[in-house]
């Protein structure tokens, strides 16, 4: 009898198990589902995150929360709108059961992140929580790549970086440096917010573009909302919301959860440098006897290892702690190291394409003539394409290029209506703003004007010596009612101007 008696208890608990199964509905769809995949296995894929401590955690979620339990932590955090619950519920189950181990590293880049960017959504003035937008945009990896062409931690396309003042050329690739790219990022998203005055249309038109976010409010006027223009955004961007206000819940619970973060050695311990010659990083790595590896791994915002350095702008450098003195006592036999290998190009002028001179170009017929156009720092084939109106691929053709690769300085012969010509051949003359203009599209604003200066008298200041970490915003903290403005005003120094040892005024102020 008591036999029976147990079998019949693991009967009824494996139906109702069952039942528990069923009444949570799975609606994610496959692209959503491998929108989180790839977002993890990139944050997994960073160097920090394979260099983390692993560490002895308690075993995951010895008391699961109920799914009531987690919709009543989603309806407590006050700094978004709820958004189809239900939704965003099965997001975060998707999170806490198919990317257990992933969440401890997950929770890890959260403060991460808070500790690098903090500054940049302070300043705009944003919800400190938005900063989590970058774990499901990219997993926060700063080299990731996009099918679509987006890159970097905030995802950015070329055109959207050079539009919020982000350096994107042949050398230097702002999207890749993560405080860079988080500034732009904040003012983006504050633009957004501006402009929909409702965080889940500014987050929704920052995955999906304000363009399609237009076109979908359009089609349900007057409704303005995210649940009506849902079913007209394309999957799984659409998502990323919902996504968001998963990762949000994740991280603010996180003990209830029973997760433990791991340590992340990021930054890992560097100390900045300033390059004021073109310096390959096989140089340094060769003279200072550094890892080559490690300085890409620090330093992705150079992509093809060349920090283009000049006396007038000097660029900053990431090197290993410790090795800053190193750089300064070998400068100069570091920067000419095996020069001629490292930076073996010929004049732009004289090289000529292989592949271009024995190619048979195509031209068109009759009504068809040929103009010049040589190409510009941060041009791309896509933009060319707009400026002339023709295909990539006839671009391609007519100059023997393969894939996407041109450089600055390199002439292009584009063929192009004889009744246009004249037009055509002015684009060659014309600014990337006044070529964007004639596209339409938006235009770079105006630099704003330098701060003024403020004058400090001996005795009205005190002085503070930068150390390795240092910025201007951490700076700001250790002195209370002094802002990171200040410290750059009364210094007269732009936030990449600081270096370790340099001293800087710090008015008293009176208490």
């Amino acid at each position: 009898m008591r036999k029976l008696f147990v079998i019949a208890i693991c009967i009824f608990a494996l139906f109702a198990s069952q039942g528990n199964a069923q009444s949570v509905p799975r609606e994610l769809s496959p692209e959503t589902r491998a929108l989180i995949n790839a977002q993890m296995h990139n944050m997994k894929a960073w160097y920090p995150v394979q260099n983390a401590e692993k560490q002895i955690a308690p075993p995951f979620m010895q008391l699961t929360p109920s799914r009531a339990d987690m919709r009543a932590m989603l309806q407590t955090q006050s700094d978004f709108p709820l958004e189809k619950a239900d939704l965003v519920l099965d997001i975060l189950e998707f999170y806490l059961f198919d990317h257990q181990d992933d969440c401890a590293y997950l929770l890890a880049m959260s403060e991460l992140h808070k500790n690098v960017s903090g500054a940049a959504f302070e300043a705009e003035k944003l919800p400190r929580n938005l900063m989590h937008l970058v774990l499901v945009s990219s997993g926060m990896n700063p080299e990731y790549a996009s099918p679509a062409g987006a890159l970097g931690a905030w995802q950015f396309m070329y055109s959207t970086g050079r539009l919020y003042k982000l350096r994107i050329d042949e050398y230097v690739d702002e999207r890749r440096e993560i405080t860079r790219s988080s500034e732009a990022a904040a003012k983006m998203l504050s633009d957004f917010y501006r402009l929909y005055k409702d965080w889940p249309l500014a987050i929704t038109a920052y995955a999906c573009g304000p363009v399609n976010v237009n076109k979908a409010l359009k089609k349900v006027s007057p409704e303005r909302s995210f649940d009506a223009i849902y079913p007209y955004l394309q999957s799984p961007q659409r998502d990323m919301y919902l996504s968001f206000l998963a990762v949000n819940v994740l991280i603010s619970n996180y003990k209830a959860f029973g997760i433990e973060p791991v340590s992340i050695p990021f930054p890992i311990e560097a100390d900045t440098v300033f390059v004021d010659e073109d310096l390959h990083l096989g140089q340094l790595a060769a003279v200072a006897n550094m890892d080559e590896a490690l300085l890409c791994q620090l330093n992705p915002v150079y992509p093809k290892k060349i920090v283009p350095g000049t006396k007038a702008l000097k660029l900053p450098l990431l090197v290993p702690v410790g090795k800053a003195a190193d750089f300064i006592r070998l400068k100069d036999s570091i920067y000419t190291y095996n020069d001629s290998a490292f930076f073996n190009i010929k004049p732009i002028e004289t090289e000529k394409s292989e592949v271009a001179e024995n190619a048979e170009p195509y031209r068109p017929g009759n009504g068809f003539t040929a103009v010049d156009y040589t190409i510009k720092s941060g041009d791309n084939l896509g933009f060319i394409s707009e400026w002339f109106d023709a295909n990539i691929s006839e671009i391609r053709y007519w100059n023997g290029i393969h894939g996407n690769s041109i450089r600055a300085g390199q002439k292009l012969v584009i063929y192009v209506p004889e009744s246009k010509k004249s037009y055509y051949t002015s684009v060659d003359k014309l600014s990337f703003q006044q070529k964007q203009a004639r596209e339409g599209k938006l235009v770079e604003q105006k630099k704003s004007p330098e701060p003024v200066k403020e004058e400090l008298k001996p005795g009205e200041y005190e002085i503070y010596t930068v150390k390795s970490g240092d910025n201007p915003w951490s700076i700001a903290k250790k002195f209370p009612g002094v802002s990171d403005q200040d410290i750059l005003r009364w210094n007269s120094i732009d936030p990449k101007g600081l270096s370790i040892g340099q001293k800087l005024k710090i008015k008293k102020l009176s208490k």
